[in-house]
């Protein structure tokens, strides 16, 4: 809540502190404050109130079946992940605590919950569930669910919705030499990934004229951003997920001229004086690309080295897949994905490894559906 917002309510009830106080209540007693407040203004409503439309509250303009559709070509390109139905809500600071974002990006509940914003989260916490044993930890978990989520604030995006479906998959396991478990279950979400979207082309539901794969790894970016002398409160204030070129942007600010998009780390990056580890992170993801080439080779694959986004969000190799729409030249993102801390904070592990990664299904039928 704005600053402003809340000094104004604070003079207007003459009463010093009001946030620390009723943050110093129990939870069961603030619960039963918020819900009796509510149950007030809410007592003289008329149904007629209810007709309000609203971004957030009203349906999806895709018919049911036809996302079922896609939900179902979807699991079926995923048959190593288990399919699991998620609840509709997860933990109160779920968002905050694991991915350390705003509070105020979701819709928090009266109940100590929230509603899921991002079904990675909520696969995370069942991985992590299942995991609580050190006797559990001995197998890798892979885990899929599509579900409908809510995001804050409204979307002006073509395309973008305040709730949408997402389809997607988490891996969870133990740490193993240099960046094994990394790699290859960055390599098992992309293969899964290309897969779906093939299947969707060839049975005639999308229609789009390129496919592109870009890996990076946040360390590699953040030695890089350093070099230029980029900040790391730099990019969390400049780039945003939303703005495809506020990269670009905080780049040009600072003159940064190593290539954007990289077949060949050995021999595009000579000029660079890279850490032996960078250099070494780097031939992971390129050996790792060279056997994805090799099945699919009308698929592109690069190596970013200007991606911001994320390099905070992930802490290990992270993707995104670009799709391009028939006759047209932009490229569109519809796939995200990385390995992230959150396992090693729910289990208090610095062995545990988690990977997630999801893709927009219904961005996906809103602009490739072959009509």
């Amino acid at each position: 809540m704005n600053d402003a917002i809340l000094e104004r309510i604070k003079n207007e009830l003459q009463v010093d502190d009001l946030i620390g106080k009723l943050s110093s209540l129990p939870q069961s007693d603030l619960n039963s404050l918020l819900l009796a407040i509510y149950k007030t203004r809410l007592s003289d409503l008329s149904p007629k109130e209810l007709l309000v439309q609203s971004p957030v509250s009203d349906p999806c303009s895709l018919p049911a079946s036809l996302i079922r559709t896609i939900e179902n070509i979807a699991f079926d390109a995923a048959p190593e992940f288990e399919n699991i139905e998620l609840s509709p809500l997860v933990p109160l600071g779920t968002v905050n605590a694991l991915a350390d974002l705003d509070q105020g990006n979701v819709l928090s509940t009266l109940r100590a919950f929230e509603l899921c914003s991002d079904p990675t989260s909520a696969l995370a916490l069942e991985c992590a569930k299942r995991r609580k044993h050190v006797n559990t930890r001995t197998n890798s978990i892979r885990l899929c669910s599509s579900q409908r989520v809510v995001r804050f604030p409204l979307p002006k995006t073509k395309g973008f919705t305040s709730h949408f479906k997402l389809f997607a998959m988490v891996s969870a396991g133990r740490n193993q030499d240099s960046q094994s478990f990394e790699i290859r279950e960055l390599s098992k979400h992309i293969e899964t990934y290309i897969r779906f979207l093939q299947n969707c082309r060839s049975n005639g539901l999308l229609t789009f004229s390129a496919l592109q794969v870009k890996v990076c790894d946040p360390s590699v970016i953040k030695e890089l951003i350093s070099s230029a002398g980029i900040t790391n409160e730099s990019v969390r204030k400049n780039v945003r997920a939303g703005d495809s070129e506020s990269s670009e942007r905080l780049l040009q600010e600072h003159n940064a001229k190593w290539p954007r998009l990289i077949d060949d780390p050995d021999k595009d990056l000579k000029e660079l004086n890279l850490s032996e580890a960078s250099k070494s992170r780097l031939r992971e993801l390129n050996t790792m690309l060279a056997e994805l080439r090799s099945l699919h080779q009308d698929v592109d694959f690069k190596i970013d080295l200007q991606r911001l986004t994320g390099i905070h969000y992930y802490s290990g190799p992270c993707f995104h897949i670009r799709l391009k729409a028939e006759a047209e030249s932009a490229w569109q993102m519809v796939s995200d994905g990385g390995a992230c801390p959150w396992i090693q904070k729910l289990l208090n592990d610095r062995k545990e490894r988690l990977f997630t990664s999801a893709i927009g299904i219904e961005l996906l039928l809103r602009l490739f559906l072959k009509m």
